[in-house]
């Protein structure tokens, strides 16, 4: 049995990856004490709402030497694409604080797994927080953020 990677994660989960992605992406903005953020690799190009450090753009050929070379604590596709989260960046970022980031359900239940620590937490299919007037999940995601720092 392998023992697990030491560390925290709040793994996001629920039917709408943008609206979940929108969430961390404005958690990230409050830069809660004690966590961080992990680069996702990805060989979609760019969407303009992509923000700073969020994704790493490679080719299908790069994505595939690397997940043949083992470099992946994770992987998955979506809408035709590779994504995947490496070791190396995992354990760097678990190395500064508490991991926040979006998976799918399955994706999220394995690196579950893997990490000692890991937190899954459901988001509604929009949640309120994509209204710029109703900031209360992204307050709710922060609040236990800042509880789990303590």
């Amino acid at each position: 049995m392998h023992s697990k990677i030491q560390g925290r994660v709040v793994i996001l989960v629920g039917e709408n990856e943008v609206a979940n992605a929108a969430l961390v992406q404005q958690t990230a903005g409050t830069r809660t004490e004690g966590s961080t953020f992990v680069t996702l690799l990805t060989t979609r190009l760019p969407h303009a709402d992509d923000w700073p450090g969020s994704h790493r753009y490679v080719t299908r050929e790069e994505f595939d030497r690397a997940e043949s070379a083992g470099s992946f604590a994770l992987h998955y596709a979506h809408d035709g694409h590779a994504y995947g989260i490496r070791l190396y960046d995992l354990a760097a970022a678990l190395n500064e604080g508490t991991v926040v980031l979006t998976l799918p359900h399955d994706q999220a239940a394995t690196l579950r797994g893997m990490v000692d620590h890991a937190y899954v937490v459901p988001v509604a299919a929009t949640p309120v927080s994509l209204n710029p007037d109703s900031p209360t999940a992204v307050d709710q995601l922060t609040a236990f953020l800042s509880r789990l720092s303590r």
